[in-house]
């Protein structure tokens, strides 16, 4: 897998291109935006990498060119990941934030190109997502972290909210732009699950 690596902290590309080679990926590594388009023009990259602080271009601008290719992202960020990111038009596949250890990145990256190649389609109460293009049917996008949300809900499997809390308010508010009548609630003796918004 050919995978494009964008940070400015030259000793992180270093070790993330270590890595990620032990993997046997081809892995190419650049220090900012302009590199970053300039590599992305010349090449074909099966995922990127990319630290949201990325200097000298906007990593929205990025994030965007690479949606509009179809072209896998996973941002690497300082901050928190808030339903705020989450609600964005331009989104990443996926959100990394600081500190995290380096078989996390490997596991994110496994997990997104599992979803890229897979022919799921997620219907569960009146929502349906597309797994594969990480869209509903409408073209609202989602990230990994959220369909990994709603197949643990399919699944009646239960997870850490305090981990996904952020991620829980962003589908909540999706649903509502998307006039969904589901919604992630908290059922008492049962755990999180889908429900309609009249139960």
């Amino acid at each position: 897998m050919k995978i494009l690596i964008a940070d400015a902290d030259r000793d992180l590309l270093i070790s993330y291109k270590k890595l990620l080679e032990l993997d046997s990926h081809d892995v190419l590594t650049v220090f900012d935006g302009t590199q970053t388009i300039m590599q992305l023009g010349n090449n074909k990259f099966d995922i990127v990498i990319l630290n949201r602080n990325i200097p000298r271009v906007d990593s929205k601008q990025i994030i965007k060119m690479l949606n509009d290719d179809n072209i896998p992202v996973i941002v690497l960020s300082d901050k928190k990941v808030t339903s705020g990111v989450l609600l964005d038009n331009i989104l990443a596949n996926s959100y990394l934030s600081f500190p995290f250890l380096p078989y996390e990145l490997d596991e994110r990256i496994k997990d997104v190109v599992t979803k890229i190649s897979s022919k799921d389609k997620i219907s569960l109460g009146d929502i349906e997502i597309d797994v594969k293009s990480f869209k509903s049917t409408d073209g609202t996008r989602f990230t990994n972290e959220e369909i990994n949300i709603l197949q643990a809900l399919k699944n009646g499997e239960q997870f850490d909210v305090k981990q996904v809390h952020s991620y829980i308010n962003s589908l909540n508010n999706k649903f509502e732009r998307l006039n969904k009548n589901s919604r992630v609630k908290y059922v008492i003796n049962e755990g999180y699950r889908l429900v309609t918004e009249n139960e």
